[in-house]
């Protein structure tokens, strides 16, 4: 198992090094000259902007990083769910994004295009089809790998996501204080713990309602599975989606779940369980049944399942929904 995971890695390292579609970058210079309506959908685009250089609304000095806290996440035909995972963590503290698209066919340049005109995301094309779970992984810690280098130097903290994760304080008001008290000289990173949320019953989430506000059955507390943010600059490599590679002298450390949780929406609702998530979990050799066993189990009621609840007003504001 570990020589065929090996093997993947090695291959898509290949790939990526004589693949010129793989990371293909412009500048959003470029692309609003190039373009004169939001209809466009390049085939490889990246933009970046340094014209935001916004004040730091927590108190915390950036210096010598021009931002704080960004994202890192790799995404396939969600743009339905972006602008509203993006909102989430702009309020969250979170001040840029690089986010990687594999090969999606729906409208996600429409909704990534206001967020690249302000230089919050930087979009990179990242065209590759896995075949298996492991060439998956394999895929996005290269990915993982190419956000490593372009975050070093400029953000203190980078979290590295999926599109249906969102990192949720259970006190703070946001991500960055929550950070501050882990802003310890030999801490390179912290971990965050998942909370696994099922369908909650729900056939389709309403247009002009959020996500976080309809699913909120959850599978409750739980220590098998977590995310990273990291300190860029104290990280060697990232070789596993979950977690990095420190450099000598760092570590990283647990949160508790009683300060910070990561609402793991895997489901999502039902239309998107049955229709994109199973076919795509049927590739890499889980069942239908088994996977309805995993929803089945998160639609439980109980307290992590309101944590989020407390931010659902404001982010209905930013969503233009009230």
């Amino acid at each position: 198992m570990q020589l065929k995971k090996w093997m993947a890695s090695l291959f898509l390292t290949l790939l990526f090094l004589t693949c010129p579609a793989i990371g293909k970058t412009t500048t959003s210079e470029d692309t609003i000259s190039s373009s004169s309506s939001t209809n466009l959908t390049p085939e490889c685009e990246c933009a970046v902007s340094q014209k935001n250089k916004k004040e730091n609304p927590y108190g915390i000095s950036k210096r010598p990083f021009q931002w704080t806290f960004a994202v890192a996440m790799i995404f396939q035909d969600e743009a339905p769910y972006l602008k509203e995972w993006i909102e989430f963590h702009k309020l969250m503290g979170a001040e840029h994004f690089y986010l990687y698209n594999n090969l999606s066919t729906d409208n996600y340049f429409d909704v990534l295009y206001p967020y690249i005109v302000s230089g919050e995301v930087e979009l990179i094309e990242w065209p590759h089809k896995p075949e298996s779970l492991s060439e998956w992984n394999a895929f996005q810690c290269i990915a993982y790998q190419d956000a490593l280098k372009k975050a070093k130097g400029k953000t203190k903290w980078l979290a590295i996501l999926d599109s249906d994760e969102f990192l949720v304080p259970v006190y703070d008001d946001n991500i960055i204080h929550l950070l501050s008290r882990y802003d310890k000289k030999n801490i390179g990173g912290v971990l965050g713990y998942w909370i696994v949320f099922g369908t909650s019953f729900v056939k389709k989430i309403p247009e002009n309602q959020l996500l976080i506000e309809n699913l909120v059955l959850n599978g409750g507390p739980g220590k098998n599975h977590y995310k990273t943010i990291i300190q860029p600059s104290k990280v060697q490599d990232i070789l596993n989606p979950h977690f990095a590679v420190y450099k000598k002298g760092f570590e990283h450390v647990a949160v508790p779940q009683s300060e910070l949780q990561i609402n793991h929406y895997w489901t999502r609702d039902e239309w998107y369980l049955f229709n994109f998530k199973i076919p795509r979990r049927e590739k890499w050799g889980t069942s239908s049944e088994i996977s309805v066993q995993w929803a089945t189990a998160s639609n439980n009621d109980t307290n992590e399942g309101k944590v989020i609840l407390r931010f659902v007003e404001q982010l209905r504001r930013l969503m233009n929904y009230d």
